[in-house]
């Protein structure tokens, strides 16, 4: 690496550290720094964090500060141009770089500028070139749309934030000038710029050079002026691109992803939607809601208008300002074949040719802006001419349409859309440059086509011309074809007159059919004003995360409620081009999604919004209150900033959890409701006239007209109840009985008006009532209550009084008592539920309480780390979350059935806890891996609908606990048992018991034994755990008698315990490799010489490390000395002797029994070695009958071993050899070990292939043997004949019940037929009646009418007769 490249590097470290310095986060820092440290090319160096805009910095720029001296060498340098420590901005692959240049360098004429034009901007002339670069047309599209927005005369759209007045693009630019309103950038002979883009949620300051890049014609690749001298177009679009990096993607075919330039400049909010054909009705709604309306001008107001048009520069007609408060355009991409069937040629080819009716180009995509909306056409069609008098005289009489009538074609409203685009006629201009905008020409459509502000629907009648070929043109058409052009240009000029060259803005507007616009165009970009919304909240993470971050949204309102969430998302920070491809496959995602802490069930999205940009969408919500969780991902970052007018509350799970515990706002309302009802029924109480109406709007209220009527008497019921609950709180003390009468009096008013027809109490009410009464007070009767609930009476009076002197208690505290009172009737009958709206609140709404720990130090891969009892008070449902900085599971189980709750990946589901006698334990355990962790807090949280939640037995949680742990190699046996462990107790104490294996994927079983027979049990794949179980203690009287003595079977006591620990493998899941074969042989044969008894002295075998705290004292022992397991286990336990460590490397297993700290003196585990003992203790009882038993027996095994080694061989030597052989072996003992290499050197064959194994051993075969065979051989095929024969007759019934069902098939198609055939008789004979009577009905009527006619003959005759005389 060269000096220049390290300077450099080191300069640009620190210069954005420095820049950072005011950032509001370290994530930021550590970022920039992080991208600032990377080597690389100077032209693709690292996408630096570019830091937030600060005033003061900028205003204490060094515009010329190149004089400094190395901090490392002390040399003063000097350096003639500034140069950007990013390196040279990536163009666009379109454009190809040939060089880059400084103003100085290719402008010689005039002294360069950063902006001479303040009046209009024109980056379209001297831009041709430019035009094949999709990012080029987007950059210059939408500023062109900000300017005519923004600065369009005194009647402005909106206004951007940095200037309420006019927003010039320029003032984004910085240099050799102070931060101020209306400032002036001046040009930097340095070559230093600072810039003012919005990026990842603030306004940042983006440092540039002035070198520009250049093609090989020495053509400028950045926008510019017709003026080259100005030079704010190359600079602002050179920060662009620079931010515009951050989301294009090298290699791909679009240059442009989701990056908006109007959001770079103004900070406003882009919304992005996506248009479908199917949604132009939505659309239509939609745009004219937020576009204004155009009005057709009228004749009558032709002078008005005039003078409109006058104030107004641009010309345009007048429209209906709606105080629209957002900016919105469409875009369109050129559509891609890629990874589409050919039917989608189809939809290309539409789309390009709506868009050339249009004046639009599919190659050349951009945005448009859209201005305004219009139904009908754009002039108002001519009045409809009176009809002369003369006409009125004697009308046409209408035609009768003989043949059938047609439905007349449904005709469409014209609808359009007026669409603003610097690329307008852009096709039309490139490939004929020579033709003037305003040259004459004989056709009009030509005319039309390049006027200025081309309309296609003003001249309706020209449109079917374009496509036939031109006829000859005669004297008569031309003055035709002239008064018709003369009559639309001056139309043209009424509603577009002409504009000044100092108030182009170069857009140039046409209309769009709406039926079009979602074939012309794919997408609709919305820009919002962050300034009209009153609540805001933002969260931002400027660090790699691939984990998602999940935070929690939060709403309660009566209203509908609408919040727009902005999502940035920074996906490309990588230094080549092969990263950048790689980063941006994962773009930024966000979901939103409803959340219900007391659920594990995931709900369907509300929204999402994947963008490697910027991205906003809104989110609709019902009244009431909604909790959704909001997951966000990138790749290096993201930014999110949520706008609404209604106020949320926006956060982590702490944050939007503590909410929770209140009322919703609907709850509230309706609590108030009911309340403000019921002291207006008790202030006209004793009013005869108003108290009708008064209890009547009281029922509806808290027992609604459209519910049923069946439960009324149970909730007024409870309504009641809830009422003197209410008013006891109010007053602190109980109802007296006169109190408590005026109360049921008023229940009991609104109970009679709960039927509509009658204000006063019929009958069957009367009977109703004191059923109700006596249920809540037995003390009073029915007729006084009904007496004092008539108004007017002077029970009623007394009543009132009463009822008015407890309301003035509660009105002090209103909200109070009402949010009281309903919370009573809700958990007093649940049905209650379903009489209010607010019962949709209810899932939301919880409580919780945390219970937490401080960790120790972690150094086991597996610990206990809580465990705790809580008591149930009531039934609840119950959901817990658990925070851990290691990962950990917990478990939750029934004290009283031992029962576990179920779990859903690893998380305990809600559950409905019902109280029990000895309550739930809580258990958790953590693995932490092969990783020390330091330690930390651990906290569960334990969330309910009610109150008061399960609390604690103790005070004070436990995390430390007591361990007792088995470690040994893994030994393969015939039956799969791992290992097998006694546990002795001499207390009664609840423990925990854990065992894992080396190998994860190891199936087993672990079970807990009691005289054999097992009590707990629980399966696993390379971990498992028994969370609770209690090992009794033996009685005190029983445990000094329950000794073992050697050689004799104890029958064990029905209150005595014998608990072992067996762990077997399930299927052969753990395959060892062949390497650890041999390792497990020396195992066995270790373990088989512990058992070994006789010789004055033994060999010591060296045997891996079986246990913690195990004793290596009865391992070493050879002595025939027994002493109690249970002092062994104790010397065992103080010995203090060193262990040898398991090698990780081999198969293994470790056993955990966790107890209290306090109980771990009471329990003691070890191997289970009783059989070894007792094989050792009958060994060595035969050989104290018969000293030397041992070394005979020993002898005679390898004498019989020898000898049949060497008679398979066929080769062995004479029997004297044999007989010296084996008496020389006889005198030296023969180690197992020597026994197995003698028989590797004299066996050279191996017959095991060729010997039959039935059995483990081996039996010889005589009669009695092979006749059981024979037997069984019968029985076999006796079974297999009948099974046989059961199996023919199957099918044999089968073959005849599918003949049965082909006959009835039959039988019944048979059937169908002639009943098909009778019915069509049928008809026919009804048909052919009708028939009969209709002709004799149509014979009598033309009868009829043949006789009216013949009457009516002959008194025509003589009158034509006497016509033609008078005629004579």
């Amino acid at each position: 690496m060269s000096k220049a490249s390290v300077k450099k590097r080191e300069s640009l470290s620190s210069r954005v550290g420095s820049s950072l310095g005011h950032a509001t986060s370290k994530e930021a820092l550590s970022l920039a720094t992080s991208a600032s440290e990377s080597s690389g090319e100077h032209s693709r160096g690292r996408v630096p964090f570019w830091p937030e805009w600060n005033e003061a910095e900028v205003n204490a720029e060094k515009w010329d500060s190149s004089k400094g001296k190395d901090t490392r060498s002390g040399k003063s340098s000097y350096t003639h141009f500034f140069e950007d420590p990013e390196g040279r901005v990536e163009m666009p692959t379109s454009l190809k770089v040939h060089s880059w240049m400084r103003p100085s360098e290719f402008i010689v004429d005039k002294t360069p500028v950063v902006v001479e034009n303040e009046t209009t901007i024109n980056l379209t002339s001297a831009n041709e070139h430019l035009l094949c670069s999709e990012l080029m047309r987007w950059l210059i599209s939408e500023i062109y749309i900000l300017w005519k927005v923004c600065s369009a005369g005194k009647e402005k759209v909106v206004s951007t934030e940095t200037n309420p007045d006019v927003w010039k693009p320029w003032e984004h630019i910085y240099s050799l000038c102070k931060v101020g309103r209306g400032h002036q950038p001046l040009y930097n002979t340095f070559g230093k710029y600072v810039v003012k883009l919005y990026w990842m949620g603030c306004w940042r300051k983006v440092t540039i050079d002035d070198t520009l890049p250049f093609d090989e014609e020495n053509k400028l690749l950045l926008p510019a002026t017709p003026n080259i001298s100005e030079l704010w177009p190359m600079l602002l679009a050179k920060a662009l691109i620079k931010i515009a990096n951050t989301d294009v993607i090298p290699g791909h075919r679009k240059e442009i992803g989701d990056f908006s330039v109007i959001h770079s400049l103004t900070g406003w909010v882009p919304e992005i939607i996506p248009l479908e054909p199917q949604s132009r009705n939505r659309l239509w709604d939609y745009l004219r809601e937020n576009i204004p309306v155009y009005q057709q001008p009228l004749e009558e107001n032709l002078a008005v208008e005039n003078t409109t048009n006058a104030e107004c520069p641009t010309g345009e007609s007048p429209v209906i300002n709606k105080g629209f408060q957002m900016v919105v355009c469409a875009g369109y991409h050129p559509l891609q074949l890629e990874g589409r069937g050919t039917t989608f040629l189809g939809s290309m080819a539409d789309s390009s040719e709506h868009l050339r009716q249009n004046s639009l180009c599919q190659l050349y995509s951009h945005p448009v802006l859209l201005t305004r909306v219009r139904v009908g056409p754009l002039l108002a069609p001519p009045p409809i001419p009176p009809v002369p008098r003369w006409k009125l005289i004697r009308p046409r009489r209408g035609h009768t349409v003989i043949d059938e009538s047609k439905e007349p074609p449904v005709e469409e409203p014209e609808q359009f859309v007026e669409v603003s685009s610097p690329f307008i006629n852009f096709c039309l201009k490139t490939l004929n440059p020579q033709i003037h905008r305003k040259q004459t020409c004989n056709s009009p459509l030509d005319s039309f086509s390049e006027m200025e502000g081309t309309n296609n629907d003003l001249i309706p009648k020209f449109q079917s011309q374009q496509h036939t070929d031109p006829p000859e043109v005669t004297a008569e058409d031309r003055e035709k074809d002239t008064s018709s052009a003369d009559e639309y240009s001056q139309v043209v000029k009424e509603i577009n007159p002409p504009v000044s060259d100092d108030e182009k803005t170069f857009l140039q507007e046409t209309w769009v059919p709406i039926n079009h616009f979602n074939q012309c165009f794919q997408t609709l970009l919305i820009f919002h004003q962050p300034s009209i919304y009153t609540q805001h909240s933002q969260k931002a993470q400027q660090k790699s995360a691939e984990d998602s971050e999940s935070f929690f949204l939060f709403v309660d309102s009566l209203l509908p409620s609408e919040i727009l969430l902005s999502f940035s998302a920074l996906v490309h920070l990588g230094e080549s081009s092969e990263q950048k491809k790689e980063a941006s496959l994962c773009s930024g995602i966000l979901t939103v999604q409803p959340f219900i802490w007391k659920s594990l069930r995931s709900q369907l999205p509300m929204l999402s919004i994947q963008t490697s940009a910027c991205n906003a969408a809104k989110l609709q919500l019902l009244p009431g209150r909604h909790v959704v969780s909001i997951q966000m991902r990138a790749v290096f970052g993201f930014h999110l900033h949520l706008y609404s007018n209604t106020a949320f509350i926006f956060g982590d799970e702490d944050t939007v959890m503590s909410q929770l515990s209140k009322e919703s706002v609907r709850f509230v309302a309706q609590a108030m409701s009911i309340v403000k009802l019921l002291g207006q029924a008790i202030s006209c109480f004793s009013d005869e006239h108003e108290l009708p109406s008064a209890t009547r709007a009281l029922t509806d209220a808290h027992f609604p007209p459209e519910t049923q009527h069946i439960a009324a008497r149970e909730h007024f019921k409870v309504f009641f109840d809830a009422v003197c609950v209410m008013f006891c709180a109010a007053l602190g003390r109980q109802l007296t009985p006169e109190e408590l009468s005026s109360v049921q009096a008023l229940t009991v008013n609104s109970l009679l008006h709960t039927q509509t027809q009658t204000p006063q109490p019929g009958p069957e009410e009367e009977l109703c009532v004191p059923v109700l009464l006596q249920d809540n007070e037995k003390d009073f009767l029915a007729s006084e209550l009904l007496n004092a609930a008539r108004a007017g009476s002077e029970e009623s009076l007394d009543a009132a009084k009463m009822l008015q002197n407890i309301w003035l208690s509660v009105e002090p505290d209103l909200e109070k008592h009402a949010v009281s009172m309903l919370r009573y009737m809700f958990n007093a009958a649940p049905i209650a539920l379903d009489l209010y709206t607010c019962s949709m609140d209810e899932d939301s709404r919880m409580s919780f309480s945390d219970h937490s720990v401080i960790l120790p130090d972690l150094f086991n891969s597996w610990m206990l780390l809580y465990r705790e009892v809580f008591s149930i008070p009531k039934a609840m449902l119950l959901a817990v979350r658990v925070y851990s900085p290691i990962p950990c599971v917990l478990h939750v189980i029934n004290n009283d059935t031992g029962e576990e709750v179920p779990q859903i990946f690893h998380r305990v589901e809600p559950h409905v806890y019902t109280p029990n006698k000895n309550g739930y334990t809580f258990l958790a355990e953590g693995h932490r891996g092969d990783v020390a962790l330091p330690g930390g807090r651990w906290r569960m949280r334990l969330i309910g609908s009610c109150e008061p939640l399960p609390q604690p037995i103790r005070e004070m949680a436990l995390s430390n606990f007591g361990i007792k742990e088995l470690k040994d190699y893994f030994i393969p046996y015939d039956k799969n048992i791992v290992c097998r462990s006694s546990v002795r107790v001499s207390a009664d104490v609840v423990c925990s018991v854990q065992f894992q294996t080396s190998n994860p994927k190891v199936n087993f079983q672990l079970t807990i034994l009691d005289h054999n027979c097992p009590v707990a049990s629980s399966t696993g794949k390379g971990h498992t755990l028994i969370p609770l179980f209690t090992f009794r203690a033996d009685p005190e009287n029983q445990k000094e008698e329950n000794v073992e003595q050697p050689g004799k079977d104890t029958q064990p006591s029905p209150c005595t315990h014998k608990y072992l620990l067996q762990v077997e493998v399930l299927n052969g899941s753990w395959v060892v490799s062949e390497a650890d074969a041999t390792f497990f042989q020396t195992l066995r044969d270790a373990e088989k010489k512990k058992i070994i008894v006789g010789g004055s002295k033994q060999e010591e075998v060296v045997t891996p490390n079986i246990t913690e705290k195990s004793s290596r004292e009865k391992q070493r022992c050879a002595t025939p000395k027994i002493s109690k397991t249970k002092d062994k286990d104790k010397a065992a336990s103080k010995s203090g002797q060193t262990t040898e460590a398991l090698d990780v490397n081999k198969p293994h297993w470790i056993l955990r029994v966790v107890c209290e700290q306090a109980d771990s003196e009471c329990v003691s585990v070890s191997r289970d070695t009783e059989r070894q003992e007792k094989i050792r203790a009958e060994k060595l009882a035969w050989e104290n009958a018969e000293p030397g038993r041992a070394a005979k027996a020993l002898q005679s095994r390898l004498q019989f071993i020898n000898k049949h080694s060497r008679g398979l061989t066929r080769d062995g030597p004479a029997d004297g050899a044999e007989t010296r052989e084996t008496v020389e072996s006889s005198e030296l003992p023969v180690s197992p070990s020597d026994n197995e290499l003698h028989n590797s050197l004299h066996i050279t064959l191996d017959y095991t292939p060729f010997i039959r194994h039935y059995r483990t051993h081996v039996h010889l075969k005589d009669d009695w043997i092979e006749e059981e065979q024979r037997l069984e051989n019968l029985e076999r095929i006796q079974a297999f004949r009948l099974q046989r024969d059961a199996v023919l007759e199957h099918r044999r019934q089968e073959q005849l019940s599918r003949k049965d069902l082909i006959r009835r098939q039959l039988e019944q198609y048979d059937n169908m037929q002639v009943s098909l055939s009778e019915q069509r008789q049928k008809i026919l004979q009804v048909r052919e009646l009708f028939r009969a009577r209709l002709i004799e009905e149509v014979a009598a009527t033309e009868a009829i009418q043949q006789v009216e006619l013949d009457r009516t003959v002959p008194q025509t005759l003589p009158i034509t007769h006497k016509s033609g005389n008078k005629k004579k």
